[in-house]
């Protein structure tokens, strides 16, 4: 992260009240680099705000559940270092949390290049700067939210360590804390996508699959022993769930082919010894579309095989001329 993570750094110097107030853990995952000799000039100029932890490399889950055993603030946001916060923004959401007692704060934000140009943008339609009662979020990004670091603790938070895309679980289980939120409508973090080597990279990702299945188990695993105590969290926790589950079977079954199925035969063999109720929940819920009522998941279980895509496509003209033939 040599190349980014100045740019990282330097978005969160603000102003000195509020670099007072600040507490910047620079998690060194076993870098080789020169990530933490950087990261060191900036404990050395400001010592108040900037504290560098230099560890072996555990992946990104393990950044998160060290950095979590060493925070000492009232609240915890997560900042990739190959991206960077709006600097003055920055400052104004300081000066939000120092007002807000709200458990989940949201905040917008842009899509980049690697020269800073803005691709897309997201937000949320909750009123600004107002606390309001827990609401179901349905696109809550991991960039977006920054939690009481209580809530956290309370549930004994840990994020799966030593594969990628565990950025799941941070907008997954620490949301069954949450009773109040809080709207920061301004367009605070950069996210920095098309970065060579990135994980959501198309071949990186594809390559990788194989961890998602494991971030997947977890999350399987969190519902099963925790659904029964769910209440008005339970439509976000299971759309969360339900929607990856039906991602990854659509990716291997569209992408990866044949060949890769039995990973993903072996994994569903896995949900339906260890998480019995999940399996058969699950098997009457994901549908080829949200509009098509044909369970593709329950046909894959019973015969082993991709849905053959050309009765795919006449499920989908089927529907389209139904819906037009209907209006």
């Amino acid at each position: 992260m040599e190349k980014y993570l100045r740019k990282c750094l330097d978005s969160l110097i603000v102003s000195d009240e509020n670099m007072q107030r600040l507490e910047v853990l620079v998690i060194n995952d076993g870098s080789k680099d020169s990530s933490s000799q950087i990261a060191h000039e900036y404990e050395a100029k400001y010592p108040q705000t900037f504290r560098v932890i230099d560890k072996e490399n555990g992946n990104y889950g393990s950044c998160i559940n060290r950095g979590l055993k060493e925070a000492t603030g009232k609240y915890v946001k997560v900042l990739d270092a190959d991206d960077y916060f709006d600097r003055a923004v920055f400052d104004d959401f300081l000066n939000h949390l120092k007002r807000t007692e709200a458990d989940l704060i949201l905040n917008a934000g842009y899509r980049v290049d690697e020269n800073g140009k803005e691709l897309s943008m997201w937000s949320y339609s909750f009123p600004h700067d107002e606390i309001i009662q827990y609401r179901f979020v349905r696109n809550c990004k991991m960039h977006s939210v920054t939690y009481k670091t209580d809530n956290l603790r309370e549930i004994n938070y840990y994020q799966t360590e030593g594969v990628s895309y565990t950025d799941q679980e941070w907008v997954y289980w620490p949301m069954t804390t949450v009773k109040t939120i809080c709207y920061f409508n301004l367009f605070l973090y950069n996210y920095l996508i098309g970065r060579p080597g990135q994980t959501m990279d198309k071949d990186i990702y594809l390559k990788s699959l194989k961890h998602e299945l494991v971030v997947q188990k977890r999350m399987i695993e969190l519902w099963e022993t925790g659904h029964k105590a769910l209440k008005e969290h339970r439509s976000y926790i299971e759309f969360r769930l339900n929607n990856r589950m039906s991602i990854l079977f659509s990716i291997y079954m569209t992408k990866r082919g044949r060949v890769c199925l039995q990973d993903l035969y072996d994994f569903d063999v896995a949900v339906r010894k260890e998480f019995p109720i999940y399996y058969q929940y699950s098997s009457n819920t994901f549908l080829l579309g949200d509009k098509i009522r044909f369970h593709y998941l329950r046909y894959w279980r019973k015969n082993h095989t991709i849905f053959p895509y050309n009765i795919l496509c006449f499920i989908k003209l089927w529907y389209t001329n139904h819906i037009a033939n209907k209006q």
